[in-house]
């Protein structure tokens, strides 16, 4: 049975102390230039009362969290094993007949307690923060930033043998999209067994503004490319649409049908105060999921919509989010890497007061930052698979790791008969 030592105590106490330390300091540093100050002359306006301002600071902290939590874990580990170091601690443990596996114990199982505080915060406290805080804000009157437009395009599913992914048959954009509550489940019609354990059902329509529709006629057949084979036979405009209850209904208000002929060409246009049409069922749940913002969904509600977009043939979008979803399980273990990582850099010789491990700690976050967005983006594109992109920032901080271990040679006299 495994006895912890009083190394093991020792070790973890301080690793534990000085991580919760760099976590507090770093959401201080984050949150106070920008964030507190525009909360604070929100309140001193009249836009936001005390109370409203102070939850709306709190709501960002979960976000912020996100980030700190790798950067304490290496920064905190960096620390401690430099210290240990520098006063010839770690040179007494090794002496006294621990091995180098041994002294990791401790140093993996704090790794641990932050792990689970990461996977609590990106599975249950961020994606809950983050609705609350967006509808304060827009309570107030403070949201100003622009929504992204919700665009959505089905194909035409019987004509799948001629091009890969079928001609276009309608071409929905809205340009905003409201809810009062988070979407849910998608009709049972549409989805499988396995999507539809992962969503549950709409409780509240949905407001769509700003609407345009553009419906296609039948493709020409001696035009190769879909979407230029297959003319555009109506447009029409609207500055307000609801879905009705069952998902396939909607109801547009205030617009203009243009007719078109076969060669496209303008024919008549028509205005409505109100107009009834039929769309896909699947527009109803992925607009919903467009108004609560699939970037900050749990890694659940994500898998769910990824699942809902293969199903409803929105492949792009789909490798987009897929990536996505495999970037946030594999941050679940970014806690445990960098600790571990951390201990290698921090190993310096006795008594040397030089900076290289700070220095190296610093390059691996950023470049760990940088390549999080670019990793996504090769993935979403295609330009290499989906798992390594999603493990690419996590790869990047350890090549470095061990590349600056190899130059700097810190770590040989410790580890250099077992590791290195």
């Amino acid at each position: 049975m495994l006895k912890f030592t009083l190394a093991d105590r020792y070790i973890g106490v301080q690793l534990l102390a000085t991580i919760g330390f760099s976590l507090v300091l770093f959401v201080i540093i984050w949150l106070a230039p920008e964030t507190m100050m525009n909360l604070s002359q929100a309140v001193a306006d009249g836009k936001l009362t005390l109370a409203q301002g102070f939850t709306a600071l709190m709501l960002e902290i979960p976000e912020v969290l996100l980030t700190a939590i790798p950067m304490a874990a290496l920064l905190g580990t960096v620390f401690v094993v430099r210290k240990l170091c520098q006063q010839s601690e770690l040179v007494a443990m090794l002496g006294a007949g621990l091995s180098p596996q041994r002294l990791f114990l401790p140093l993996f199982l704090v790794s641990i307690v932050f792990a689970g505080l990461y996977a609590m915060v990106q599975e249950g406290w961020a994606p809950q923060a983050y609705s609350a805080k967006q509808a304060l804000l827009s309570q107030s009157g403070l949201k100003n930033s622009k929504p992204e437009p919700f665009v959505y395009l089905e194909r035409n599913s019987e004509q799948k043998q001629a091009h890969s992914q079928g001609h276009p048959k309608q071409f929905f954009v809205a340009g905003t999209i409201a809810a009062t509550t988070q979407p849910t489940e998608p009709p049972r019609a549409l989805t499988s067994p396995q999507s539809q354990s992962l969503l549950k059902p709409a409780k509240t329509a949905l407001t769509a503004m700003q609407i345009v529709l553009l419906r296609y006629g039948s493709p020409k057949a001696d035009v190769n490319t879909p979407e230029q084979g297959t003319p555009i036979r109506e447009i029409i405009q609207a500055e307000q649409a609801v879905p009705h209850v069952s998902g396939t209904q909607w109801q547009l208000h205030q617009g203009i049908r243009y007719a078109l002929d076969e060669d496209g060409v303008y024919q008549s246009a028509k205005p409505f105060s109100t107009l009834n049409i039929t769309l896909p069922k699947a527009l109803t749940p992925l607009a919903a999921y467009h108004q609560q913002n699939p970037m900050h969904l749990s890694t659940s509600q994500l898998m769910g919509y990824t699942q809902l977009l293969a199903e409803t043939g929105q492949l792009q979008d789909r490798r987009f989010f897929d990536t996505r979803l495999l970037q946030k399980l594999f941050s679940l273990l970014t806690p445990v890497i960098f600790v571990l990582l951390g201990a290698l850099i921090g190993l310096e010789p006795p008594r040397s007061w030089r900076a290289t491990a700070l220095t190296v700690a610093a390059v691996v976050l950023f470049m760990y930052g940088v390549s999080l967005p670019f990793s996504l983006n090769l993935g979403s594109l295609g330009l290499i698979p989906i798992q390594l992109a999603a493990a690419l920032p996590q790869l990047i901080a350890a090549g470095i790791t061990l590349v600056s271990l190899q130059l700097l040679g810190n770590a040989k006299g410790y580890l250099g008969k077992v590791w290195i």
